[in-house]
């Protein structure tokens, strides 16, 4: 014998593959009934399916740089040309004008919620004024008081925040990027030197 089943018959697809009743597979349907194919066919049929179904989803998850100048950011998709971090800064920029008017209207319609913002902090004391702001800015050289980033939009920082008693004034206050008052909180956290 040469290995084969000697009962064993050689067909042909429609296709015009040839193949026995060892090659042959038994593909079950959803009415419950059995179709018998070769499996050349059915690795055919596998392959237009992955290049039509599968491989476009998987284009889209390439990684590709992102276009802003100096940015080492990647973004996934072949029709958004900025990282996440630049396509949400490009955003801001693009919707500031709504979120200003959003926010003026909010505070023409909360004008006893704005006064009691502003009367906390001047109930604290203090004397930041926008050229003491300035100054302060430019004294730590632009850069976060906590991680010594160099950031073009930096926020006031209570070091001892105002819901702790702190005052809204020089000695108080420091420059902070967004995420690391954001961590900071409340919390009474010392600034280290650069």
């Amino acid at each position: 014998m040469n290995g084969r089943n000697q009962y064993s018959t050689v067909s042909e697809c429609r296709n015009g593959h040839s193949y026995t009743d060892e090659s042959v597979l038994l593909i079950r349907r959803r009415d419950g009934t059995t179709k018998r194919t070769c499996k050349k066919c059915n690795a055919a049929r596998n392959a237009r399916w992955y290049e039509s179904k599968v491989k476009p989803t998987l284009i889209g998850r390439q990684q590709y740089p992102c276009t802003t100048e100096d940015c080492m950011g990647t973004y996934n998709w072949s029709r958004q040309r900025l990282c996440p971090r630049c396509q949400a800064a490009a955003d801001f920029q693009r919707h500031k004008e709504a979120r200003m008017q959003l926010f003026y209207r909010w505070a023409k319609n909360n004008k006893d919620a704005v006064n009691a913002i502003q009367s906390r902090r001047r109930a604290q004391g203090g004397s930041m004024t926008g050229a003491a702001w300035q100054s302060l800015v430019a004294l730590f050289g632009h850069l976060c008081a906590y991680c010594h980033q160099r950031f073009d939009r930096l926020e006031q920082d209570h070091v001892i925040s105002l819901s702790r008693g702190g005052k809204h004034d020089t000695e108080n206050v420091v420059p902070a990027c967004r995420s690391c008052n954001a961590r900071k909180s409340n919390r009474q956290w010392q600034p280290q030197a650069a």
